[in-house]
């Protein structure tokens, strides 16, 4: 056991590092927008279109790569990750110079992030043991943000001092020597993983389409969270404190809620639906909170705890409801997750563009409302009495 444990915690670490390193080049985009802006020629709409499409590969390469992944493995899976990662990079270094060559780029760094999660949830699947994949998977998607603190601190230390390109350049050297490292990841268990993916169970639906909704909505929060505080007169440094309490309470959110369902042995099902639940009554207290910035403030961190902290969750009770088809079941839910990261921050924006924030916070909360009845169904399809759903060749909807 002491040894399953040890290669357990090598898998999570290696894991969250090719996490982090294929949704990089993405956050160093965007950390570097204005420089790439002035010197490409582009405004904020052609950046936001940019980084649609980005999550739009994603969301197509997610199903195909559900298939692949569990055939070549999760240490070749990060390998390509690394090297879709790397060729983003040096694209930009060696090419770039419009904005359809960074939109190219974002191409690849989509792909490359498809790749990596799929990777790292197959991993986690076949080499965590069941106890720990809760806070695995957590910890497995608090990388995300880890990215862009990493890509945010490049603007200070690098961008402003030497330019965007060596900024570029630093990370590139550090994602060519995950290339050339072989991760060694075996996850016995996900060689058995299915190549072929059954059709999704009801259960994986009801996941993948909270999924989808709950998507729309936190994706939202980081966006827009300055410019709504602007809006109500709230300055700027205090929007920023905003944000950067609320991101922290979504790292340390999934990791707790990853930590709580294994303590007691739970699917997460129980969990993924108390934080939707959550998320939406932030929300409804987001969208009355006008002329009260203190309950705003509360609010939007309560926001990044239920509307965006639930990610970890619903890989795990994807893995833990559907045994042997870990890279089918989160690949499905992946790419539903992607959609709602393309058309939610897009949806709230139009929103609050042409009316404002309260009305773009309303709508959320019909999502939210949508999000947490899915995500209570599957909680009831969950249930003992319904496991053999679990079985893609019993499942009424996978038969």
């Amino acid at each position: 056991m002491a040894v399953y444990e040890t290669e357990g915690g090598r898998t999570a670490a290696i894991s969250i590092t090719y996490t982090v390193l294929g949704v990089l080049p993405l956050f160093l985009i965007s950390a570097q927008a204005v420089s790439l802006q002035r010197e490409f020629g582009f405004d904020t709409a052609h950046l936001g279109l940019a980084v649609s499409i980005c999550f739009t590969a994603s969301a197509i390469a997610a199903n195909v790569l559900s298939r692949l992944v569990p055939r070549i493995g999760p240490s070749a899976g990060f390998r390509l990750s690394a090297l879709l990662s790397l060729t983003a990079l040096l694209w930009m270094i060696i090419v770039a110079s419009r904005w359809w060559h960074l939109a190219l780029a974002l191409v690849l760094c989509g792909i490359a992030n498809a790749t990596s999660q799929v990777a790292s949830n197959v991993a986690l699947a076949g080499g965590v043991d069941r106890r720990r994949q809760g806070l695995a998977f957590g910890a497995k998607q608090a990388a995300v943000p880890l990215a862009s603190l990493t890509a945010g601190l490049m603007l200070p230390l690098v961008g402003i001092v030497a330019g965007w390109r060596a900024a570029f350049v630093g990370t590139a050297v550090i994602v060519a020597v995950a290339v050339a490292y072989d991760p060694g990841v075996t996850a016995d268990r996900a060689k058995r993983e299915r190549s072929s993916p059954a059709r999704p169970t009801a259960l994986l639906v009801m996941l993948a389409l909270a999924g989808l909704l709950g998507g729309t909505v936190g994706n939202s929060l980081p966006a827009f969270t300055v410019d709504s505080a602007a809006e109500r007169g709230i300055g700027e440094s205090a929007a920023g404190v905003i944000l950067a309490v609320g991101s922290a309470t979504s790292v340390l959110v999934r990791l707790a809620v990853g930590w709580l369902a294994d303590r007691r042995r739970s699917t997460g099902l129980t969990e993924l639906s108390a934080l939707m639940a959550l998320g939406l009554v932030s929300f409804v207290f987001l969208a009355a909170s006008e002329g009260h910035d203190l309950v705003y403030a509360v609010a939007i961190v309560a926001g990044f705890a239920g509307a965006w902290g639930w990610q970890g969750l619903i890989y795990s009770a994807a893995v833990h409801t559907h045994p042997g088809m870990s890279a089918a079941a989160t690949g499905f839910i992946l790419s539903t997750i992607y959609l709602g990261h393309v058309f939610g921050p897009m949806t709230i924006g139009l929103v609050a563009e042409h009316s404002s924030f309260t009305r773009a916070w309303v709508v959320a909360c019909g999502a939210l409302a949508l999000a947490t009845a899915a995500a209570l169904r599957a909680r009831w399809l969950g249930r003992p009495e319904h496991a053999r759903s679990y079985s893609p060749a019993n499942d009424p909807v996978g038969s």
